[in-house]
C-alpha cells in the first residue's frame, strides 16, 4: 500500500477510529500523479468516504495529470462537474461516475418501483426511502456535513426515474453499530390510479453492504476500459446510468440497462 494526503478524508466520526500513517503527512498530489503512472495504472476507483470533498478530488487531479481513467465510486460532484469532463477529455482519459449503485441495492429498487408505477399509468404522490447501517460508512454518514452529497445523489436517481414535484426524501438516517455490515433499507410510495384510487407500497431489503457493490465495481472497471480501448475519453453516458446512482444523465433503469448493454456489444 501506498500513502496519500490525508487531507479531510477523515474528518467527522472516522477520525476517532483510523490511525493516521506518518508518511500520509508528508506525502504530496504529485507524488499520487507519480505513483499512478510508475505503476502503469489504467483505471483508478475512488472509494474514498462520502463528503471528503478535497481528497477525492485530489485523486481526480492525480489521475488527470497521469492521463489514468477513473471509477467515482462517490457522491462526489466529479462526472457531473463539466469542467472536469472537458480536463478528462483533453487528458486522454475517461471519467465514470457518480456514486456507485450496489447491485441490488436500496436505490435500484426503489427506482425500479417508481418506473413500474409510472409505466402501468399511475401517479406517484409521495416517496421515503430510509437506510441504516452499522459498517464505517454509516458511521461516516451519520455527520450531517459529510451525508449531503449523498441525500444529493439519490435525489437525482428518483429523478431520473421519473419522479418530478414528488414530496420526498432518500438517504442514509442512522448509524446502529450492532448491524455491522448489514444495511436495511425501508422503502414507501404513494400513488394514485384510476379514478382517483390510492396505492401505496412498502418494502424492507436487507443485505450485505459491501459484497453488494463488488460486482459493480468490477463492470465499471472494464467499462472504463473498453472506453479507453475504443478511443472514447471524457464521461461516456452510455456506460453510467446503469452503474451510478448520480450520472451526468441518468436514465429510468430499464433504459439505464439497454443503454449498458449496447455500450458493452
Amino acid at each position: 500500500m501506498l500513502p496519500a494526503p490525508l487531507l479531510d478524508g477523515l474528518d467527522g466520526p472516522l477520525g476517532t477510529l483510523v490511525e493516521t500513517s506518518a508518511a500520509a503527512l508528508e506525502t504530496t498530489s504529485e507524488s499520487v500523479a507519480k505513483a499512478l503512472v510508475d505503476h502503469e495504472v489504467h483505471v483508478l476507483v475512488i472509494t474514498l468516504p462520502t463528503g471528503a470533498s478535497q481528497a477525492i478530488r485530489m485523486f481526480a487531479q492525480a489521475a488527470i495529470a497521469a492521463g489514468v481513467t477513473v471509477v467515482n465510486a462517490t457522491p462526489e460532484k466529479l462526472a457531473r462537474d463539466e469542467d472536469l469532463r472537458r480536463r478528462f477529455a483533453d487528458a486522454g482519459a475517461v471519467l465514470l461516475g457518480d456514486d456507485l449503485r450496489s447491485h441490488v441495492g436500496a436505490t435500484t429498487l426503489h427506482t425500479t418501483l417508481i418506473e413500474l408505477l409510472i409505466s402501468r399509468g399511475l401517479v406517484p404522490t409521495s416517496t421515503y426511502q430510509l437506510n441504516v447501517g452499522g459498517n464505517t460508512d454509516f458511521l461516516n454518514l451519520a455527520d450531517a456535513g459529510r451525508s449531503a452529497s449523498k441525500f444529493d445523489s439519490k435525489a437525482n436517481a428518483l429523478r431520473a426515474a421519473g419522479l418530478t414535484d414528488v414530496a420526498g426524501t432518500a438517504g442514509p438516517t442512522g448509524y446502529i453499530g450492532h448491524l455491522a455490515d448489514t444495511k436495511v433499507c425501508f422503502a414507501n410510495i404513494k400513488a394514485t390510479s384510476v379514478l382517483g384510487s390510492e396505492l401505496e407500497i412498502d418494502v424492507k431489503l436487507t443485505v450485505e453492504d459491501s459484497p453488494n457493490a463488488a460486482g459493480v465495481i468490477a463492470n465499471a472497471v472494464r467499462a472504463g476500459q473498453t472506453a479507453v480501448d475504443r478511443g472514447l475519453s471524457g464521461s461516456v453516458d452510455d456506460a453510467s446510468a446503469l452503474l451510478f446512482k448520480s450520472p451526468p444523465h441518468g436514465l429510468p433503469e430499464s433504459e439505464a440497462r439497454a443503454s449498458f448493454l449496447d455500450f458493452a456489444s
